[in-house]
């Protein structure tokens, strides 16, 4: 039997064995290779000015185009944006969404009437939802009388879920202002759309930027409180998300960026 000193001794040289190795471990954890970094890219783009809230920037315009009958659709490819627009809505997740991945087999870019039976079911919205009956429908430039907007969905016949694409069309009740002449006249020549009566329609992704609840325009009850009385902010004639109070304003146009994963 090993003397008290002896015993003593052993367990000061089996402390510093198990102090060794951890150093040994410690140090290899701290030279293993770390985790490549996603790869990123910038996505330019331009769309509606945030006019307030906690997202950090607006969301994008869809660039638009009208049928000799007035049927509205969407255009993935302008000519003015080189390489088309479907990067621009991937985010929010939606960076695998089939409806924006390149050569997506659809022969009908045409936008309907959208909203989910929940919405439909919820209680009434502030505004008149006079879109409801119409939902499913092609958006047509005939329904819309100045300041109007309704949510459609944009190549998502059959989709489900994050590969459905909405968006908002709004008719301007005023001017449309642009952060340059450049900008006015691409915007004016290749997304918006035109009524009989010269009103500008234009059309808006509406995943909100900050964390990608759904945007509305003449919807949110709040939005309508905050817009009426002493003190009021007009944040009725805006798009609106009620979740975290973001407004973005669909009437003034401006250039802007995100980051996205490269593909």
């Amino acid at each position: 039997m090993p003397t008290r000193r002896e015993f003593v001794r052993g367990c000061i040289i089996a402390s510093a064995g198990v102090a060794a190795a951890g150093g040994l471990y410690g140090a290899a954890s701290l030279l293993a290779p770390e985790p490549p970094a996603p790869q990123l890219r910038r996505v330019d783009y331009f769309g509606a000015a945030l006019v307030t809230g906690p997202a950090v920037r607006g969301v994008p315009l869809l660039p638009l185009l009208v049928a000799p009958d007035g049927a509205i659709a969407g255009n993935p490819a302008p000519r003015s944006v080189p390489g088309g627009v479907l990067g621009w809505y991937r985010y929010c997740a939606h960076e695998q969404s089939l409806p924006l991945q390149p050569g997506f087999p659809t022969d009908d870019e045409r936008l309907r009437y959208f909203a989910t039976k929940d919405k439909l079911e919820s209680a009434p919205m502030a505004g008149d939802a006079w879109w409801a009956d119409k939902v499913g429908e092609v958006a047509n430039v005939a329904d819309f009388a100045p300041g109007k907007g309704a949510p459609v969905a944009w190549r998502s016949a059959g989709m489900q879920g994050k590969n459905i694409i909405t968006a908002t069309l709004v008719r301007a009740p005023g001017e449309v202002v642009y952060e340059d002449r450049d900008l006015q006249r691409v915007v004016e020549e290749g997304f918006a759309a035109r009524t009989a009566s010269g009103g500008t329609i234009l059309g808006f992704v509406t995943f909100c930027p900050h964390f990608c609840c759904v945007m509305g325009w003449h919807e949110s009850p709040l939005a309508k409180r905050r817009s009426e009385g002493p003190g009021a902010q007009n944040v009725w004639d805006a798009l609106y998300c009620n979740c975290h109070d973001v407004v973005c304003d669909a009437l003034r146009i401006r250039r802007d960026f995100f980051v996205s994963p490269a593909r």
